[in-house]
């Protein structure tokens, strides 16, 4: 049953997000993405446990919006946010390792800083794509996570991060790298995004992977903190809002980077 409704559910985000992604104007799809990010932000907020998230999520929607009155601002932001998300697992290193030392992000001020860095930038980024950039970014994400999940149940046993997610095996970890490439690669070249050779796409689409593993685990870190399971209860059979875009909040930057730095693609 609950399967089901996993499955049901992602089936409609998957039409929901092609229907934005294709089937509206620039304007109307970056006020669809301001929506889900009021949401995350809301459900950022909540991880605290306190009251007025609705406060914090508009704040954090305006600042969002006045940023992107300037490209040169957006792009240092979305640059910066990049470098932190290739960095993160060194953090994330550290939380698995001992995990004490970094209980004071829970702290709620810091908590806060870190909803508007870790959200405001991965909008920004998909602001930045075309909309066959974004199903390329989403199409690699979906398989990957598919994946790891599949693989994981299936030969999961030497765990990947006990400490922040125990259910996340490295097995699940490689199936979702091999998948999410083998798709990335195949839509990017279907859909002309990629402009350079095979061995330089792969590379590309594994560290998006790997990237989003990182942006998963992060808010993996702040649940646990938390003591919840799920960020909300928005979307049956996968939780909250956060709990699906965690991975492409933190890909995105590094999405945009790469195409511009490395890729050829602006």
């Amino acid at each position: 049953m609950t399967f089901i409704k996993r499955l049901t559910t992602a089936v409609i985000l998957i039409l929901v997000v092609l229907t934005a992604v294709f089937a509206t104007t620039t304007e109307v799809r970056q006020s669809l993405f301001l929506l889900v990010l009021f949401l995350a932000a809301l459900e950022w907020w909540y991880l605290q446990r306190v009251r007025f998230g609705w406060l914090y999520a508009i704040v954090l929607v305006v600042v969002a919006s006045l940023i992107t009155q300037s490209s040169a601002t957006a792009q240092t932001i979305v640059s910066l946010a990049a470098a932190g998300w290739i960095l993160c697992p060194l953090f994330l290193w550290n939380i698995r390792t001992a995990s004490s030392q970094a209980m004071w992000l829970s702290k709620p001020a810091v908590h806060e800083i870190l909803g508007l860095v870790i959200l405001v930038p991965g909008w920004l980024a998909i602001g930045m794509l075309s909309p066959w950039s974004v199903l390329t970014l989403f199409v690699t994400i979906w398989v990957a996570d598919a994946s790891a999940y599949f693989v994981g149940r299936a030969w999961g046993r030497f765990k990947l991060a006990p400490n922040i997610s125990p259910g996340k095996t490295w097995e699940g970890f490689v199936g979702g790298i091999v998948f999410g490439v083998g798709a990335g690669c195949l839509f990017g070249q279907l859909s002309e995004i990629f402009e350079r050779q095979i061995g330089l796409t792969i590379m590309f689409c594994a560290i998006i992977v790997g990237v989003s593993v990182v942006g998963d685990l992060t808010e993996s870190f702040f649940k646990r903190v938390a003591g919840v399971k799920d960020s909300g209860r928005l979307l049956p059979g996968h939780g909250g809002v956060l709990d699906r875009i965690d991975s492409l909040i933190a890909a995105a930057p590094v999405f945009v980077m790469g195409q511009q730095l490395v890729m050829g693609v602006s």
